[in-house]
């Protein structure tokens, strides 16, 4: 079974959608769940070698670059934004994977 790690809003709207990708992917993939509103570094780092997979949002990308640079080209990083103004003037690297929604 894989593993996903997602570091997220876990009520909101991306919230919600991991869930529902949770829910289809039940059979094949475990999820486990830190809302960025309230989390440590050694929580993260725990679930994050736990996990095959870590799901964020793109406007994490500078946090995990100051406080986990180490962690970023690890290849399991999937960044996803919903719109536009949430990366503005945020450079992020494209050997990362990243994605927009709508």
């Amino acid at each position: 079974m894989k593993k996903v790690f997602v570091f997220s809003d876990t009520h909101w709207s991306l919230g919600r959608i991991h869930r529902g990708i949770a829910k289809q992917l039940k059979d094949t993939h475990e999820f486990r769940y830190i809302d960025w509103a309230k989390w440590s570094p050694e929580e993260f780092i725990e679930y994050f070698n736990w996990c095959d997979k870590c799901i964020t949002n793109l406007v994490t990308y500078k946090l995990i670059k100051s406080v986990f640079p180490g962690l970023l080209y690890s290849g399991k990083f999937i960044f996803v934004s919903h719109g536009y103004p949430e990366h503005e003037n945020i450079e992020y690297d494209l050997n990362v994977t990243h994605g927009l929604l709508s």
